[in-house]
């Protein structure tokens, strides 16, 4: 259920955008759509509008945002369909999606606000799954992503060597998130401490309390022994495709 200040914003463009001619749906994706929201969640608002009504709507759509609260932030983005980012003076970030049509390509479940013709009824949500990317690929990645951060941290490349560190703790998250929150492995690391055993947040935490210049090595020699551990959390067949080599090779060596 939104909290006040997403269920505000919701229930003014839903209210503004029916008015409209050539609005055909609106819908809501993210976490509001997955029921995983906070008072901090963003609100992903999705608007389908007749395409000789498209332009029409695109002009006025800064407008009507603007008329809900004061803007602090905007920027225009269009990754396929334009998409406008806003934040307001009440710290809340929206991002707000013009499209003329459902894709075939579109991913995650929706939360419908209205659906003038039912077109929404046939929407059929595709989550992402990791095993399709391949998991010993990342895992071979994470292992071969310690090489550079070990030649990072001999040269004293600080801010290279940090950069490294979120890179492999992003992609063991991806891998953690596929398995605990399977539906929404796209969205890794947002909420991942809430989700895993308590080992695994205990240690999580660890490294990232540990990742500070005097204490790289240390909170490398952490993340190797998480990686070990999330590579046994396997199935054969990806322990199968996992080379290990090199992990060895840096734990009786480096870390």
């Amino acid at each position: 259920m939104p909290y006040y200040r997403q269920k505000e914003v919701i229930e003014y463009l839903s209210s503004e955008l029916t008015k409209m001619d050539g609005i055909r749906a609106l819908y809501l994706k993210g976490s509001l759509a997955y029921e995983s929201d906070d008072e901090y969640s963003d609100v992903d608002f999705y608007c389908l509008v007749e395409e000789n009504k498209f332009e029409e709507i695109l002009e006025v759509r800064l407008d009507l945002l603007s008329k809900f609260k004061p803007i602090v932030y905007k920027s225009y983005v269009n990754f396929g369909d334009p998409q406008i980012v806003v934040i307001y003076d009440n710290d809340l970030h929206l991002d707000f999606y013009l499209k003329k049509e459902l894709s075939a390509a579109e991913k995650g479940k929706i939360k419908v606000l209205y659906d003038k013709d039912n077109i929404l009824e046939t929407y059929q949500s595709k989550e992402e799954d990791i095993n399709k990317i391949n998991i010993a690929n990342y895992l071979n990645g994470v292992i071969y992503t310690y090489h550079e951060l070990n030649i990072a941290i001999k040269r004293n490349d600080y801010l290279w060597a940090h950069r490294l560190q979120s890179h492999i703790l992003a992609d063991l998250s991806l891998i953690l998130d596929n398995e605990f929150e399977k539906d929404k492995s796209y969205c890794h690391m947002k909420g991942l401490l809430n989700k895993v055993p308590n080992e695994l947040h205990d240690e999580l935490l660890e490294v990232l309390k540990k990742s500070k210049i005097d204490n790289f090595y240390e909170s490398t020699e952490l993340l190797v022994q998480l990686t070990e551990k999330i590579i046994q959390r396997q199935s054969l067949d990806t322990l199968n495709k996992v080379d290990r080599t090199y992990l060895d090779f840096i734990k009786k060596n480096h870390f």
